[in-house]
């Protein structure tokens, strides 16, 4: 390093000017030699600064040590700034798509193809994953269209829990609602073209459509004008629906081309299930729901009456689960994997007849037991139709 180099720094530094003007010149690579104007890295610039600067040069190396240092460190917060932000833009995605929630609709979904396969039908591998992704996008524009049409009721919402009053990215403010409206109707334009595709890609009958139509349909308008079924008391009914019979059917018709009677078998369950989880998960929402005018089933009827409602639909989801599970040539092992839900079923039964859904952390306890209660009877009974042997002669 020359003298009159840092005689040049020295100047800077006693007459006091800009400080980016310091910076402009250790960044031109002036005091440096850094001819290419690149920023280096701190081992490569930092070390030989301070050799070069521990003799004479004393009086410049607090200066540029100093500079440098804060530049590196602006450097470092701005990429961990932008790493965070990545992080807290995808964890807001992940909670308003409600991801872990998706199982409610593909778990029927594989139902319906495993019943379908135990007769021998199977199809190309496209059509699964195709026929998925469609269920998913049904599924994406029905939350992401109700958060945005819930938004005035979830921002007044303080009884929710994690199951409850909705994703919250909304009323949070950790998005901005047309977000959500954006992507509500990016789904469903995507899975209008993904249905067509599979009606005109896999040669499937106009019944194909009609299936993803009632999705789409009842998905769409479960909150948005001018049907919003969940307004009006119909929303529990048309969940279970959706998450029960439409699936299976939908996975056991695009492989085999038509339908079954023991598609609705398979579906009593789940759907009574998942109207139980719809149901509970209203508890917490009643003032809420009341003050906007969303008079769905609790609204209208009251926690007790509902609860009622809930203890009588536990037992025939109950009865209905042992009666498909007990197969003659089911194993013993998958009938005790079966009394868990059963003592799911009993045990939240028992809870609701106490009325214990009165207590804030009991009921998030009740919609946690009922939301597992849906799933593990879906997987079981899934488990059930791929290793029992079929009749023989197919369903028609």
């Amino acid at each position: 390093m020359s003298r009159s180099t840092i005689r040049i720094s020295r100047s800077i530094a006693r007459s006091g000017e800009d400080e980016k003007e310091g910076m402009a010149i250790l960044m031109e690579g002036k005091v440096f030699g850094n001819r290419g104007g690149a920023f280096p890295s701190e081992e490569r610039f930092v070390m030989p600064l301070q050799t070069a600067l521990s003799r004479e040069e004393t009086g410049v190396r607090p200066l540029l040590i100093k500079r440098w240092g804060g530049a590196i460190k602006e450097k470092r917060d701005q990429a961990m700034s932008s790493h965070g932000s990545m992080k807290r833009y995808f964890i807001a995605w992940w909670r308003l798509s409600r991801v872990p929630f998706l199982l409610v609709g593909i778990l029927p979904l594989i139902l319906g193809f495993i019943l379908a396969w135990r007769w021998g039908y199977k199809g190309p591998p496209g059509l699964y994953v195709l026929s998925t992704a469609a269920v998913i996008l049904i599924m994406w524009m029905t939350y992401y269209v109700g958060d945005w049409n819930d938004l005035e009721g979830d921002r007044i919402n303080r009884d929710f829990n994690r199951f409850s009053g909705g994703s919250r990215v909304l009323a949070e403010d950790v998005l901005p609602p047309w977000v959500s409206l954006f992507l509500g109707y990016g789904c469903l334009a995507a899975a209008i073209l993904v249905g067509s595709y599979i009606y005109l890609r896999y040669q499937t009958d106009l019944r194909t459509l009609l299936l993803g139509g009632l999705g789409l349909f009842f998905g769409f308008f479960y909150s948005s004008k001018p049907f919003r079924w969940s307004h009006r008391g119909l929303g529990e009914i048309l969940i279970g629906f959706c998450y029960g019979w439409l699936p299976i059917a939908t996975g056991f018709f695009l492989l085999t081309g038509f339908f079954s009677p023991q598609i609705l078998l398979l579906s009593i369950p789940v759907g009574l299930s998942v109207f139980n989880v719809i149901l509970i998960n209203e508890f917490p929402d009643r003032e809420a729901d009341h003050t906007v005018g969303r008079r769905n089933l609790v609204v209208r009827f009251g926690k007790e009456r509902m609860g009622d409602l809930y203890v009588g639909l536990s037992v025939l989801t109950g009865f209905s689960f042992i009666k498909m599970m007990w197969w003659k040539d089911c194993p013993y092992w998958l009938l005790l994997l079966s009394g868990i839900p059963c003592f799911l079923v009993l045990w939240n039964l028992i809870q609701v007849w106490g009325g214990n859904y009165h207590d804030h952390r009991k009921l998030e306890l009740l919609s946690r037991n009922t939301l597992f209660v849906n799933l593990s009877m879906t997987m079981l009974l899934t488990i059930q139709q791929t290793i029992i042997r079929p009749p023989l002669t197919p369903p028609s």
